[in-house]
């Protein structure tokens, strides 16, 4: 009578969609675990706004979950007031994972049809905006997940993604395709133009994500090490990645990282006790022979 406010979890030979999900995530290799993808596949492929509606779901204890915390504490008191002895005591198993998980294992396994009917509103979830500024939303989160395990079908999308104007947008979406990998080679000229970027952050996270594509370090490399001295200290760590990944490409970042290590106070500030640190690594990982000696 309200279709159109309750969405009934299909079923197969009386197990739930999201029994057949544990199964297949659980199992070992083998007959069982490719009976039960088959059976995701054809079940997830007509719920997908049921998956997608999980995904976004947080994660709620089980009343299993829940009953067992109660079991423990309980138990404990008792223990604490000498009514009964002290013994171990074995958690009750809860096998009701959330429905967040479930619609990332299971959004992969989608045959074609299934993956492109999905993947519009996963792109619109990578520029969900949370509440709390500086997090993205747990819906946000597992779309990028997703994502990166629905190529080929994603990369198109995610591809377009990076010409938007939303910031968010883009660097989730170039996540994605670093996490797809070279099989999303065709990203690179979208991300090389990113490298003119007034933003030092957005130069060096398309040149870490052409590294990951397979582009030529001899192109990126040069990028990142210029945009060094402009990167807040606080948000080097990426950059140094970077640097160590291509270690073989990075000597000339030598006189610009040992600049940074000088003009960094050697204090208590934890600050710069994390900067002066990572800075020394990435020294000691490009050209140990560089590094300051001690005075």
């Amino acid at each position: 009578m309200f279709p159109a406010l309750f969405q009934t979890e299909p079923s197969f030979e009386g197990r739930y969609l999201s029994d057949w999900i544990w199964v297949m995530n659980a199992k070992e290799a083998g007959p069982e675990k490719e009976q039960a993808r088959a059976v995701v596949r054809r079940l997830g492929c007509q719920s997908v706004p049921l998956l997608l509606k999980w995904l976004r779901e947080e994660n709620r204890q089980s009343l299993t979950g829940k009953f067992d915390q109660v079991r423990h504490g309980v138990f404990f008191w008792l223990v604490n007031h000498h009514l009964i002895p002290n013994r171990s005591i074995a958690s009750l198993r809860d096998f009701n994972p959330s429905h967040s998980a479930m619609a990332t294992w299971a959004l992969p396994e989608l045959d074609h049809l299934g993956r492109t009917t999905a993947i519009p509103t996963l792109i619109q979830m990578l520029r969900e905006k949370n509440q709390r500024q500086g997090e993205i939303s747990r819906g946000t989160g597992g779309a990028l997940l997703v994502l990166s395990k629905m190529a080929p079908e994603s990369i198109a999308p995610l591809i377009e993604t990076l010409s938007g104007p939303d910031f968010q947008g883009w660097a989730l979406a170039a996540s994605a395709l670093g996490e797809i990998g070279p099989d999303a080679k065709a990203a690179i000229p979208i991300l090389q133009q990113n490298l003119q970027a007034k933003d030092p952050v957005i130069r060096v996270g398309a040149a870490g994500i052409i590294g990951k594509l397979g582009g030529d370090p001899n192109l990126f490399i040069p990028v990142v090490i210029r945009s060094l001295p402009e990167i807040d200290r606080s948000s080097l760590d990426y950059a140094l990645e970077v640097l160590i990944r291509y270690r073989e490409y990075t000597k000339a970042a030598i006189p610009i990282l040992t600049g940074i290590l000088n003009a960094t106070p050697d204090s208590t500030n934890s600050t710069n006790r994390m900067v002066r640190d990572q800075v020394i690594n990435t020294i000691r990982q490009i050209d140990p022979d560089a590094l300051p000696q001690p005075q």
